[in-house]
Formats: structure tokens, sequence, C-alpha cells
């Protein structure tokens, strides 16, 4: 876990906790398990990355933005990057 800055589910849920974010396209609801799905880039920068986990039955898509807010915006208006095998 020490990959997504967090220390528990709890933490991260506090942070994550506004706003809301969408189902993906395909249907999946990474609110069911954020530390999977939603990820700073690396531990200095506020850069993250939202992800549609192929793992999990998700499609593979994914969003970055500079902020959280901006990370969640972008996925909530569906400003997706596909993977290359899409």
């Amino acid at each position: 876990m020490s990959h997504h800055f967090y220390q528990s589910e709890y933490e991260y849920r506090q942070v994550m906790s506004e706003p809301k974010i969408n189902k993906c396209a395909c249907g999946y609801d990474p609110n069911n398990d954020l530390l999977d799905c939603f990820r700073k880039v690396n531990r200095y920068s506020e850069t993250s990355r939202l992800v549609c986990p192929e793992h999990n039955g998700g499609c593979g898509v994914w969003v970055q933005g500079s902020t959280k807010d901006e990370t969640i915006a972008k996925w909530n208006r569906q400003e997706y990057e596909k993977p290359e095998d899409y």
C-alpha cells in the first residue's frame, strides 16, 4: 500500500470524500476500490491518476490531472485516455 501514499482505507476515503467520482462509461464504479483506482503519480507532486482497472473487471481507461479535483473533473466528463490495445 506504500505506493498509494495513504496509511489506511479510512484516511484515503477522508481525502477523497468530495467531489463525487462517477462510474466509468463501461459501468465500473471506482468508488468501490479507491486505493486501487486513484493515486498520486509520485509522492512529490499533486499530479494524480484515476484508472478503470482491467484486473477488477474494468476497461483500462484512465485520466490524469495536475490536482485531485482536476483529475476527478476530467473523469466525470469522460475525458479518458485509452490503453494502446483498447
